[in-house]
């Protein structure tokens, strides 16, 4: 399911999400059930018995294959009410085919009637093999310091996004918010030249980005790159309360850009962090844009969540409990 919210569509997508809060109400006793507490809590017996049943007859790979395929079949008849769940978690499972390329958000873009600045010679793969010996390749050994390849991936595909939306809004000023030890804001500044201010809660997590960046500026100098950007960095916390984050970068921080235009950005944004982060771009016209990647679902406050409204207007809600959150996290 791939849904863009606007306008014209916002019916259906709200319909969408009343009908999998209806669902998720209608198996919250399976949702809540927690595997480590299998035997104590006697889940097997909460199974329906025709559920039950079929799930008895059925070896675990016959059960894998037809919970993991989408035409999976078995050998025994199905219950109606398990076909008619999986059937509806497919229709409503969001798409997890890799996208190779930021091509989608082009045209995204395009069809939002901005004039994109895209090519592909511009695109940084840090997690591409190259050979280390030549140029391309010492530069990413570079960059790949301190990264594991899971990270790798990560950082090259929104590094990628963010220089492409930042171009097209023509916004050079980047705010990482979470930066942690920089790996993204190093890319976006020494590889796509965009001027980046880091802010993260952790004094030592700042002080380790600028030792990175001082390494990285000397590993470069030593290839004969000159390096024209560096991040500044600022130990800065952001709380659920903050509402204007303009006034509050130029009234607490001391770098040399003025937040008069710039785009925001966060790689893991932790708990109310990233519903903050979201409100903010709603209701704070100097920031252009939002590049958004959430974690630690289980430590927010789905009372400040930002789509939480529109399922208490309708008295519809589906009240998560901490388990059901830390699963969300891990599936992330």
């Amino acid at each position: 399911m791939a849904l863009t919210c606007n306008d014209s569509n916002f019916p259906i997508l709200k319909k969408q999400l009343h009908e999998c809060i209806t669902v998720l109400n209608a198996h919250k006793w399976l949702i809540d059930s927690f595997i480590l507490d299998f035997f104590t809590e006697h889940h097997w017996e909460k199974l329906p018995s025709s559920w039950a049943a079929t799930f008895d007859s059925l070896s675990l790979n016959d059960l894998g294959r037809w919970m993991l395929e989408s035409h999976g079949k078995v050998s025994t008849v199905l219950p109606l009410s398990l076909l008619a769940l999986k059937r509806f978690n497919q229709s409503r499972a969001l798409d997890r085919n890799l996208i190779s390329s930021p091509v989608p958000v082009v045209q995204y873009l395009e069809h939002q009637n901005y004039e994109s600045k895209f090519s592909d010679s511009n695109c940084f793969e840090l997690d591409k093999e190259t050979n280390s010996s030549t140029q391309e390749g010492k530069v990413r050994n570079i960059f790949r310091k301190h990264v594991k390849p899971k990270k790798q991936h990560e950082l090259s595909r929104l590094s990628q996004i963010c220089a492409l939306v930042a171009n097209t809004a023509e916004c050079k000023t980047v705010v990482d918010v979470g930066a942690g030890v920089g790996h993204l804001s190093r890319q976006l500044s020494y590889i796509y030249g965009l001027d980046l201010v880091c802010v993260e809660s952790q004094e030592e997590y700042g002080a380790a980005a600028s030792k990175f960046d001082v390494q990285l500026e000397s590993a470069f100098s030593r290839l004969g790159i000159s390096c024209q950007n560096s991040p500044q960095h600022i130990t800065l916390t952001l709380h659920p309360t903050t509402k204007n984050l303009t006034e509050f970068l130029d009234c607490n921080s001391h770098v040399d850009n003025k937040f008069n235009q710039f785009g925001l950005i966060g790689l893991h944004t932790c708990g109310d962090l990233g519903p903050t982060l979201i409100r903010n771009f709603v209701h704070v016209p100097e920031i252009k844009f939002l590049l958004g990647i959430g974690c630690c679902y289980m430590k927010m406050d789905l009372d400040k969540f930002s789509a939480s409204s529109l399922f208490f207007a309708d008295k519809l809600n589906h009240l998560l409990i901490f388990s059901d959150l830390q699963v969300l996290e891990v599936s992330q």
